[in-house]
């Protein structure tokens, strides 16, 4: 089975940009021990855009002060409740 071409999330996304529609993004690192799948957030991370409001802590899911520790292949780990 192929899937389309694109990013699966681009449809409900907010951030979703012309790219999205066309090419699958990669996962790379948006910051230390952070990975995203998304053309928007890679890119912010590159022009170093990472901070309150970014895509990339949007979509990583990491609080807007900078990552969380994570593997480099699982999901950001949520915060301990007191």
């Amino acid at each position: 089975m192929n899937p389309a071409a694109g990013c699966r999330f681009e449809p409900r996304c907010t951030y979703a940009i012309d790219q999205c529609r066309t090419v699958t993004p990669q996962l790379g690192e948006v910051a230390p021990g952070q990975l995203a799948a998304c053309h928007v957030a890679l890119e912010e991370a590159r022009s170093g855009g990472w901070g309150a409001g970014s895509v990339a802590v949007a979509v990583a899911g990491a609080p807007a002060d900078g990552p969380v520790a994570t593997s480099s292949v699982t999901a950001p780990t949520p915060a301990a409740t007191p």
